[in-house]
């Protein structure tokens, strides 16, 4: 299943396989759930989801008592991750540009740190509970970060240099 969103990315949601629950096992039964794509083995009382945004894939497990609001908002918030991603690749460059002496335009620095912005409205506009919630916290301070890095970065470009 795709679904395109404002920005036309694509978002992947691929079916993973689920093992049948045994309705007479105990709550406490955990019997492994085995992703074939993993060694590892999940308890039987989670739902594997696989996201996939851009070359990367986020591989989730979430309790199966979850709804389909909390399976919406991780793959949301994933759906940032991977913009993100391209962003802190983007801060990279501009890094690389400082550190090898390149004066970098001020319109460079302004729109890397417009376009973090943009990201954190997206989170922003997230309801999430659980590991939603934990994972957009977490992107949030990482886009900060490199929001902070991009602020140092230009003023590192700048000291003692003209504007562009």
């Amino acid at each position: 299943m795709h679904h395109s969103t404002d920005d036309d990315s694509e978002l992947e949601v691929r079916p993973m396989p689920v093992q049948q629950r045994d309705d007479s096992a105990s709550s406490s039964d955990s019997r492994p759930l085995h992703d074939p794509d993993s060694a590892s083995a999940v308890s039987s009382h989670t739902i594997s989801i696989t996201v996939s945004h851009g070359s990367s894939d986020h591989h989730l497990h979430v309790p199966h008592h979850a709804t389909f609001e909390i399976a919406k908002a991780i793959s949301a918030v994933l759906s940032v991750s991977g913009e993100v991603d391209e962003l802190s690749d983007r801060v990279g460059a501009l890094e690389a540009a400082v550190d090898g002496g390149t004066i970098v335009a001020v319109k460079e620095f302004d729109m890397a740190a417009e376009l973090l912005m943009r990201q954190l409205l997206k989170l922003d506009g997230i309801k999430a509970d659980g590991e939603a919630r934990a994972q957009r916290k977490a992107e949030v301070r990482r886009i900060q970060k490199l929001q902070e890095d991009v602020d140092t970065l230009k003023a590192r470009c700048y000291r003692a240099k003209p504007q562009l």
